[in-house]
């Protein structure tokens, strides 16, 4: 972890092989791999989201505000977040998808597929419920089979 200044919410599980750098607020589930990087403007990520292996989440442009990220979001796979993106609560970015710089996304929005599409999904109390089961899975899985940071 390079972070200068990093803030580390209860409930969150940070991966050995993270790679943190910059002002950076988590409270999730960072698998091996991530990247987290703040050069130039902070990056606030809400509580219970999931970021899989090979995700970006990279400011390098904005000072303030700085990018975003709500409650309750999955990034998949190889996804990236650029700029002082936005993103609301309840968002999936799929695998390989990226964020717009800049862009503020509204909550339940979900990126998909080769052309970046966007949705609205409804709020659904069942995929609520899932993803919270998947986060609870990830919290007893990831330490058995990966090194862990310290985040007290």
């Amino acid at each position: 972890i390079h972070a200068r200044k990093l803030v580390v919410g209860p409930g969150a599980l940070v991966c050995q092989e993270a790679h943190l750098t910059g002002n950076v607020s988590i409270g999730c589930v960072l698998h091996p791999k991530c990247s987290i990087i703040a050069d130039v403007g902070p990056i606030v990520i809400g509580r219970n989201n999931i970021l899989e292996e090979g995700v970006v989440i990279i400011n390098r442009w904005a000072i303030l505000p700085g990018a975003k990220i709500g409650n309750r979001n999955t990034f998949e796979a190889r996804s990236r977040v650029v700029g002082a993106t936005t993103v609301g609560s309840h968002c999936v970015v799929g695998i390989g998808c990226q964020t717009e710089p800049d862009e503020t996304m509204p909550d339940c929005t979900v990126i998909y597929g080769d052309r970046l599409d966007r949705r609205i999904c409804k709020p659904d109390a069942t995929h609520a419920a899932l993803h919270l089961k998947h986060l609870e899975y990830l919290r007893d899985m990831l330490p058995k089979f990966n090194h862990m940071r310290p985040v007290a």
